[in-house]
């Protein structure tokens, strides 16, 4: 009796220990992902801090993940999709008509499959956007007719335009449907009833390590797409990297020798003088420094950012804004809260 639960006792703890392991694991990859995503992104604008040691950056980490995995039901259709018209191309029991048929239809299931992923994604997105579809507009009476539904529709896909439609997120793409052939004959082997295959499908290991390989190389696009693109019109309290809007009351106790790149109003009261900038982009905040911009559009050319001593800001006032971004810091639009 002793021995049972003994052996009980040593597989929940040999259980629990390799549980912890995996969840130990799973964290530090997405803090790794998310350390890469922000650097990358703040080295667009010159600077750079990989000594941080914040908690967000596993929900950047995260974040960078799953949208990742929006593109896999965008790939694996085409994967299946090129697989199956190729191998009606090549099949001799087919009439010219028949297998132009077979392709039309096998491309408009690939067709519907993915602009439905799209949809979905471009949706999901848009939530996560300051300026995208709120979630009170989707649940009003309005939403439901045809014109709200034709407007949502199109609103989806412009923001997943917006979000993946990038050189660097296109060559990943490439790369995963590409990886995914391998797998979509295996996929397809299981569910052909017509005729026997001539020879004998990969086997699972030599498909996986196929996979992991190009996944392995999409990731280098992946992370450069993301970083720039994305993250940067994502809030902060969703992992992301939009900037804060704010007017600055700087002391002049110790007055800057540069002459900072934004008007400011000179006040004074029973302390000392201070000023108050015009809305500036705090684009980044360490122990020490705030780098920030001019709140302006400009479609040529990086953003130029001024390190602030955090020591000389006596208050900051965010205000209900958000930023359009684009790499580089370039600010394409703005918008009111």
């Amino acid at each position: 009796m002793h021995s049972g639960n003994s052996n009980e006792k040593n597989t929940f703890s040999a259980n629990s220990e390799l549980t912890l392991k995996i969840a130990t694991g799973v964290v530090g990859v997405l803090y790794v992902l998310g350390l890469l995503v922000s650097n990358m992104h703040l080295m667009t604008l010159g600077i750079s801090d990989f000594t941080s040691l914040q908690a967000r950056n596993v929900m950047t980490g995260f974040l960078f993940v799953l949208y990742s995995s929006f593109l896999l039901p965008i790939a694996i259709p085409i994967s299946m999709a090129i697989y199956l018209c190729g191998r009606t191309v090549k099949s001799s029991s087919l009439q010219p008509f028949g297998k132009f048929a077979e392709f039309v239809k096998t491309t408009g299931r690939a067709l519907f499959f993915t602009v439905s992923a799209m949809f979905l994604a471009g949706a999901i997105l848009g939530y996560m956007s300051p300026w995208g579809t709120s979630s009170e507009a989707s649940f009003t009476w309005t939403a439901f007719t045809w014109q709200g539904m034709v407007s949502g529709l199109h609103m989806s896909y412009v923001q997943f335009i917006e979000a993946f439609w990038n050189p660097y997120i296109i060559g990943a793409s490439f790369i995963i449907t590409v990886g995914l052939v391998p797998l979509a004959s295996r996929i397809s082997s299981y569910f052909d009833r017509g005729q026997k295959a001539r020879t004998e499908p990969q086997s699972l290991d030599t498909i996986y390590l196929s996979l992991l390989f190009y996944l392995f190389m999409a990731l280098p696009f992946l992370l450069v797409g993301f970083a720039q693109y994305t993250y940067p019109n994502i809030p902060k309290n969703l992992g992301g990297g939009q900037p804060d809007i704010a007017e600055l009351q700087i002391g002049t106790d110790k007055p800057a020798a540069i002459k900072l790149p934004w008007e400011a109003s000179r006040t004074s009261g029973q302390g000392e003088a201070t000023v108050i900038t015009d809305p500036v982009v705090i684009w980044y905040q360490s122990d020490k420094f705030l780098y920030l911009a001019p709140l302006a559009i400009h479609d040529q050319g990086p953003t130029r950012l001024v390190a602030l001593d955090i020591t000389l800001v006596r208050t900051i006032r965010y205000l209900p804004k958000s930023v359009h971004v684009a790499p580089k810091g370039r600010i394409l639009s703005i918008h009111s809260d």
